[in-house]
């Protein structure tokens, strides 16, 4: 299809579609340019040749004489038809120009193929790969090495705190089987060790004070009877002595109501012996009367044990008891020590003045016990034998009833009620 200049001229138009003819024209010439140079009317150039450069040719001047350069659409290659090789093979004389062509051309290194460097490509990627897969595989088995060395050290650790837990027991342990086997061995000495005595002498003790009138009290025997105790307490008697026994074999009938009476209604309360030194030892008849009601506890009611040591023509008998100085004061001894071992504290001694001259010889073995003084007069009177420091209880009548002093105010009662001294 032909266009007018104008549309060729315009760069929107779209290319004219080639020719077949320029096509044949071009293979028509180089045959041409073969045979020439075959023939020898033409040498030849290898250059490649447009129709631009034909026409630079043409101005320039008539080309050489056998130069098919100027042919347009000629391009040759060394093996083409007409080329040097081609030349070379079929053409007298054309071999050595050839070669000395050869011989001026620099030598180029030989290209790798394409495929030969691909191939060269692939194997330098599959190495890639197959380093970049061994790095992975160590890069995983560093990982669990780390993983297995950490959980090696909590492991570790663990039996470590394990161990400290189980040392820290064993230490607590032993300490608890020091601390048991100590408590054994300070019981075991405890144990050992002599008692100490209940009391002791104080500040507080009782002590005769040279007092006549203190806190007042009564004792009774079989005689009263019941007693009516309410009573005794509302007149403001403090305490009582009630009599439990006589020598070995007597033992008062009323003494249940007597005795536990005057504690019901607040009095503190005591018991008494009538001594025989005609019947028997003193120890004896000791024993007979802490069996019989003559105890004592130091509980701050009950009063110390009495032993009543006075004229016989009370219970029918001489004055002395058919007894000399000496035998009366070996019972009365006999009797205070056996009291003593049985209840811890010394008896009261009752008695009389003139009795105790003439009976006893005016001992002064006993100043310790306590005395309970009988003297019907308005003051006790001189002290007997070893009782210098004054009496503990003074009987001052007998009518209606035996009616009695305490050496010392209630207080002072209560206190020798309880304590073990003098001993």
């Amino acid at each position: 299809m032909r266009l007018s200049a104008s549309a060729r001229s315009n760069p929107s138009e779209p290319p004219r579609p080639r020719s077949r003819r320029s096509s044949l024209t071009r293979g028509a010439a180089t045959l041409v340019g073969a045979a020439a140079l075959t023939l020898g009317v033409a040498a030849p150039s290898y250059a490649t040749t447009s129709a631009g450069a034909a026409g630079a040719s043409g101005a320039a001047g008539a080309r050489a004489d056998g130069d098919l350069a100027g042919i347009p659409g000629l391009r040759m290659s060394p093996q083409a038809f007409g080329g040097p090789d081609y030349l070379a093979r079929y053409r007298p004389g054309a071999a050595a120009g050839a070669a000395q062509q050869q011989a001026a051309r620099p030598v180029q290194p030989p290209q790798p193929d394409g495929v030969v460097a691909a191939t060269g490509e692939v194997a330098d990627l599959k190495q890639a790969v197959l380093a970049l897969r061994v790095a992975t595989q160590q890069h995983a088995a560093a990982v669990r090495e780390v993983a297995r060395a950490a959980a090696a050290k909590k492991a570790a650790e663990r039996k470590v705190a394990e161990l400290r837990r189980a040392e820290a027991a064993k230490k607590l342990a032993q300490a608890k089987v020091a601390k048991d086997a100590a408590a054994k061995k300070a019981k075991a000495n405890k144990s050992q060790a002599p008692k100490k005595s209940a009391a002791k002498p104080a500040e507080t003790r009782w002590e005769p004070r040279g007092l006549t009138r203190g806190a007042p009290g009564i004792d009774v025997a079989s005689h009263q009877g019941n007693v009516d105790w309410p009573y005794y307490r509302d007149q403001g008697f403090k305490f009582a002595y009630v009599k439990a026994t006589e020598g070995t074999s007597y033992k008062n009938p009323f003494f249940d109501q007597q005795f536990n009476g005057s504690a019901k209604v607040g009095m503190l309360h005591g018991t008494y012996h009538f001594g025989r030194p005609d019947q028997s030892s003193g120890a004896e008849q000791a024993r007979f009367f802490v069996a019989n009601g003559g105890h004592w506890k130091p509980d701050g009611k009950t009063l110390p044990g009495e032993l009543d040591i006075e004229f016989g023509e009370a219970v029918g008998v001489s004055t002395c008891y058919n007894q000399s100085a000496n035998g009366i004061v070996n019972f009365v001894r006999d009797f205070s020590n056996e009291y003593k071992r049985l209840t811890g504290r010394l008896p009261v001694i009752y008695t009389n003045g003139s009795w105790w001259q003439q009976c006893v010889g005016n001992s002064t073995a006993f100043g310790r016990n306590p005395l309970w003084l009988a003297s019907y007069n308005p003051d006790p009177g001189p002290m007997p034998g070893g009782w210098q420091k004054g009496h503990t209880f003074w009987q001052y009548t007998e009518t209606p009833i035996d009616k009695n002093y305490f050496n010392g105010s209630l207080a002072d009662l209560k206190t020798f009620a309880n304590q073990r001294w003098p001993r």
